[in-house]
């Protein structure tokens, strides 16, 4: 038994000692005379364009700055072109098919990732490793985090929805001779659970867009996400629409107590006022106005009405009683209704 483990691992060893010199013998015939400062692109007219394919490995939404209307994904893509230097017959050697070979040793096309404010990568290049195929087939796996500009429409806000990407181009190559070839790949997650705490992506697709050259094009990796909205209708949204009614019902009770009616009304205002401050800070400074701030608006003019309503109404009481007595009852149980279903309106319109 302990002759055949020897024998075994004897094996092992001379398998792998002939692995390693086949793949030196490769790795050296393959650099002996590369330059990998020259691409290998045709100038001299080409037939067809070089191609380089670029799939996402991963497009995942990390975080979102609305004042900045900036976008921060992980993206993840998978490079593969063909180079013909790096071509040879795995029979010469060994049955060795594909071999790792650091990134910084061979050409690699260029890919710009444009409307970008900051792009990180998590390995430094002399990090990154290629994997090259028999067939002169390269690809490798470029992982960062790309911080984009996303115009946005907060006006459904906080039931928002926005479509933000990732555009990819290139710069250093004669239109005809050289094109990207944009998929998208496959995620190792479903796409539902690819965005974060507040926000949920609903899809994602990639285009191509003709500039206005008509000759450049542009690669557009496309994510669409939607906002978790229960957060704002849970702390703000029902808070601040049973608040205005409770106070609305406050108000029209015992119009004589004017110093209770100025308190309660002032309260509700300063709250208000709160509010709106905060959602100043979180939104973009755009022209639309978001459903949020206009629902707080208006609960903030229903309190400024109802509480000049209820310091008007016992300066008329004199005068009212003069026709009945119960007239000013009933006007301020009529303004008081009103007030009630304006506030509902207002609370239910954002949901439609």
């Amino acid at each position: 038994m302990r002759g055949l483990l020897i024998l075994f691992i004897l094996t092992e060893v001379n398998s792998l000692s002939e692995f390693m010199a086949n793949q030196t013998k490769l790795y050296d015939d393959l650099f002996k005379n590369y330059n990998s400062d020259l691409g290998c692109i045709n100038t001299l007219a080409p037939k067809s364009p070089y191609i380089l394919k670029i799939e996402t490995g991963m497009f995942k939404l990390v975080k979102i700055e609305e004042p900045e209307e900036s976008v921060t994904f992980l993206f993840d893509l998978i490079l593969t072109w063909h180079d013909e230097r790096l071509e040879w017959n795995p029979e010469d050697y060994g049955g060795i098919n594909h071999i790792y070979v650091p990134l910084k040793k061979i050409w690699v096309p260029e890919m710009t990732i444009v409307d970008s404010t900051e792009q990180k990568s998590f390995l430094e290049r002399d990090m990154l490793y290629a994997w090259i195929y028999s067939n002169g087939s390269v690809n490798y796996y470029h992982s960062s985090v790309i911080t984009t500009i996303c115009e946005m429409d907060v006006f459904r806000f906080p039931m928002d929805r926005h479509t933000c990407s990732v555009n990819v181009i290139y710069h250093s190559y004669v239109t005809g001779e050289y094109e990207i070839y944009a998929e998208q790949g496959l995620m190792p997650r479903p796409i539902r659970t690819l965005g974060n705490g507040e926000w949920q992506m609903e899809s994602m697709g990639v285009r191509k867009q003709i500039m206005d050259d008509n000759e450049t094009v542009l690669n557009i990796y496309e994510a669409t996400f939607h906002r978790n909205p229960s957060f704002y209708i849970t702390l703000i949204i029902i808070p601040a629409y049973f608040i205005n009614a409770l106070s609305i019902v406050a108000l029209f009770h015992n119009l004589e107590a004017r110093g209770e009616k100025y308190q309660i009304g002032m309260t509700n205002i300063m709250s208000m006022s709160f509010i709106m401050v905060i959602l100043a800070d979180d939104l973009p400074k755009t022209k639309n106005i978001p459903l949020l701030a206009i629902f707080v608006i208006i609960s903030l003019a229903l309190m400024i009405v109802s509480l000049a309503l209820v310091l008007i109404i016992p300066r008329a009481t004199p005068y009212l009683i003069k026709y009945n007595k119960t007239l000013p009852r009933k006007i301020s149980l009529i303004l008081m209704y009103l007030l009630q279903i304006a506030n509902f309106i207002n609370f239910i319109v954002l949901f439609i």
